[in-house]
């Protein structure tokens, strides 16, 4: 971009003009830089909400089923032949 001169103006100071270029024609941005809107605002939300409940149940079941175990005694027993 060029700077443009200063032009001197009479009376009460200088003047800057400046030139506008023609608009460039538009061109479409390529495919791999298009963001596609999801139709529902939360649709990427819901599933990471849902795999947190589901690792949560998880974690709680198993430590359950180990307390449950260990004061049962079943952790300490031999094994049925």
């Amino acid at each position: 971009m060029e700077i443009p001169d200063w032009e001197e103006a009479q009376g009460n100071g200088t003047q800057l003009l400046v030139e506008t270029a023609p608009p460039r024609p538009s061109t479409p941005p390529p495919v791999s830089q298009l963001i596609i809107p999801s139709p529902i605002p939360g649709l990427y939300f819901a599933p990471l909400v849902a795999g947190a409940v589901a690792v949560a149940a998880f974690a709680l079941g198993a430590g359950t089923w180990g307390c449950r175990r260990y004061r049962n005694g079943d952790a300490v027993k031999e094994p049925r032949r």
